[in-house]
């Protein structure tokens, strides 16, 4: 999540989601907004965004080595509004995952944006030896 509000958007940069609950593994950096998975698997992917009012909309991707997954599209002039995505991919280790600014100018901070990466379950070692 983000630990302040307003969050001022750069449209083409990662998110910096500054307030890690639980990051085990560590692969998450803060520093980067960038989750990059430890083991090969599948992981499930999820982010949420809300856009200040009176700011106008935002959008945002996650985005898996370079590709777009998933879009957020937060639609309000005048008030609040949330949007969330999520993805399922395969991501072998090493790889990684971000969300991207598309546009807007300012994202709702604290509990009401954030980013998930969960390992749903790692690849079977002697299925990937080939």
């Amino acid at each position: 999540m983000f630990s302040y509000t307003p969050v001022t958007i750069t449209p083409g940069r990662s998110l910096q989601f500054d307030r890690v609950d639980y990051n085990e593994g560590n692969a998450y950096d803060t520093k980067t907004g960038i989750f990059t998975c430890p083991v090969s698997g599948t992981y499930f992917i999820f982010t949420n965004i809300m856009s200040m009012h009176h700011t106008g909309s935002i959008e945002t991707e996650i985005v898996f080595e370079g590709r777009e997954k998933g879009r957020t599209h937060a639609n309000r002039e005048d008030d609040y509004a949330q949007s969330s995505t999520a993805a399922s991919l395969h991501c072998d280790a090493g790889q990684r995952v971000w969300v991207q600014a598309r546009y807007g100018p300012q994202s709702y901070g604290d509990m009401f944006s954030s980013f998930t990466g969960v390992l749903l379950w790692q690849d079977d070692a002697a299925t990937n030896s080939n």
